[in-house]
């Protein structure tokens, strides 16, 4: 057996293992033995992860001690060093910021858990409703065992957590209701009834629960600093929190400027308001034509990406869009994209579209802001680079994805796409740019936040003065920034990064370059680091 063939082998027996420890991981991509349960939860799941963290860990640096990997090929190399990042980012979230000691997130992971089976038609619905009842089944003991593990509580977290225990209720009601109109009266829907009116009672009484230890809580939400750094240095980025908040300062005023020129061009004065309101005035007038609109803009997107030659497109993927369940729509109030299952057969991505409840939100679905969120949720964006890592399927990296990877693959194809002249127009353009201005005003207050340079007030209101946002959406904004620091400066970071790496290797290959050549090389490296990244990309083309 060659180095590859004992790595990669070795690789998938580990991380299956992981999988069973995880069962809501192995459902996302599309392993779907373990569908019915959830995770241990507890003390108990707790040591259990840490148990495989160790073992995983002590077999990686074996391997690396016991084989000569100056000769292996560049993808078991970087895969080895990879793998070993990845358990120091497990071993991060374990020790040092202890999130799961602080946040009540056992709600979260009970809907998400059935949502994924509800979302993905991967089998017939009957069989699917079996999967969710047995999750849900499942869910009073995984609450009551979260209790035991929740010793630091954050008072915002257990905020968030209340918040969102208080939407199951709602959301069983509505998987009922749709269970009912699907499978009519079979008799899982006794079960589904039986079953949800336990949950929603346990829920009741985990609420109180939550209620009595917030007023012990800590009033400190931030990361701090010193973890902040930590975490920016584990994941490669290749810039400290201070650069990164310079870049973010620098584009702000750059797009705010970009912004102000486009809207001389179609109002006729340098007014960001005057343009945004007769842009946002061109929308659709139902949810069927918003849809609508919706699917011919994912069809022309994707024709576009073919005849130019921008990136390959993998065989068989197909996206579709669907209305977001209510359940979920106050997370996601405009639209979302969950990818697809690379141990799927059918590598479908869904595009979830939010239907609008009053007029303010018909105006966030204009034509404009369609095109761009097409581009960034579809093609070239996030479907496309989802559906080449579905096909790639390489597990290591799969489980190691970087949000800088992801999320700046999606924000700078939309600037790619307006190089090729992809809907340039001074009204697309402005949408764009202004989509552009909230990702800098997100590095500012990631950045600033999770240095507790700024308070969640103070966050709030940047966001509402910069990007137009209302009170309601720039708190929901910030709650998630407090969760999951350093995943919002992602965006436009991460777009920052690729635009350096391709003018890098422009300039490294001359006459040589391709952007399609580029664009397969990134896409099929499965999401990798920015720092693993370019080493590959530069070893691969140099190569061609």
């Amino acid at each position: 057996m060659d180095i590859s063939q004992e790595f990669y082998s070795r690789v998938e027996e580990f991380l299956h293992e992981y999988l069973r420890i995880n069962p809501l991981v192995a459902t996302y991509l599309g392993i779907h033995e373990y569908d019915h349960l959830l995770p241990k939860g507890g003390w108990e799941g707790f040591r259990e992860e840490e148990e495989f963290t160790n073992r995983f860990k002590e077999w990686i640096q074996d391997f690396r001690e016991s084989h000569d990997l100056s000769e292996a090929p560049i993808d078991v190399k970087i895969d080895v060093d990879l793998l070993m990042r990845t358990v120091k980012l497990w071993e991060f979230y374990m020790y040092r910021w202890r999130l799961w000691a602080k946040y009540p997130s056992a709600p979260d992971t009970i809907s998400s858990s059935v949502f994924i089976l509800f979302g993905r038609e991967f089998a017939p619905y009957e069989v699917r409703l079996e999967s969710m009842i047995g999750r849900l089944e499942r869910a009073p003991e995984y609450l009551e065992r979260s209790k035991e593990i929740l010793v630091e509580p954050v008072k915002k977290y257990v905020d968030i957590g209340i918040e969102i225990a208080s939407q199951m209720g709602p959301s069983l009601d509505f998987l009922i209701y749709i269970s009912e109109a699907r499978v009519g009266g079979d008799e899982r829907i006794e079960r589904l009834r039986s079953v949800s009116e336990r949950v929603k009672q346990r829920v009741a009484d985990y609420i109180d629960w939550l209620n009595d230890i917030r007023r012990d809580a800590s009033d400190e939400y931030r990361i701090g600093a010193e973890l902040f750094e930590e975490l920016l240095k584990i994941r490669g980025l290749g810039l400290d929190s201070e650069s990164i908040l310079k870049l973010g300062e620098y584009y702000l005023e750059r797009f705010k400027s970009e912004a102000r020129m486009l809207a001389k061009e179609i109002v006729g004065k340098e007014d960001i308001d005057k343009a945004r309101e007769l842009i946002e005035s061109e929308h659709p007038k139902d949810f069927n034509e918003i849809l609508m609109l919706y699917q011919h803009s994912i069809e022309r997107a994707r024709n576009f990406v073919i005849d130019k030659r921008i990136a390959p497109i993998p065989e068989g993927e197909v996206i579709r869009v669907i209305e977001t369940p209510p359940f979920m729509a106050p997370v996601i109030p405009f639209a979302a994209y969950m990818g697809p299952a690379p141990y799927e057969e059918r590598k479908e991505g869904i595009y979830l579209v939010t239907r609008p409840t009053k007029e303010e939100d018909y105006r966030r679905h204009n034509i404009y802001s369609i095109s761009n969120t097409t581009v960034h949720e579809a093609y070239p964006g996030h479907h496309l680079q989802m559906s080449w890592a579905a096909v790639k399927r390489n597990l290591a990296r799969l489980i190691s994805m970087d949000t800088a990877f992801v999320e700046g693959w999606a924000h700078y194809c939309e600037d790619l796409m307006k190089e090729y002249g992809y809907d340039d127009t001074p009204k697309h353009r402005f949408v764009q740019v202004i989509d552009s201005i909230w990702r800098a005003v997100r590095i500012i207050v990631d950045v600033k936040l999770s240095r507790r340079e700024m308070t969640f007030e103070e966050a709030v209101e940047m966001l509402m003065k910069e990007t137009g946002m209302d009170r309601r959406a720039a708190e929901s904004e910030v709650k998630r920034y407090i969760l999951s620091p350093g995943y919002q400066l992602s965006y436009l970071l991460g777009r920052h990064l690729f635009n350096e790496m391709r003018r890098e290797v422009k300039e490294r290959l001359g006459e040589r370059y391709s952007d399609y050549e580029f664009h397969k090389i990134v896409l099929e490296s499965c999401g990798l680091p920015f720092n693993y990244l370019k080493e590959l990309v530069l070893h691969k083309m140099s190569d061609e």
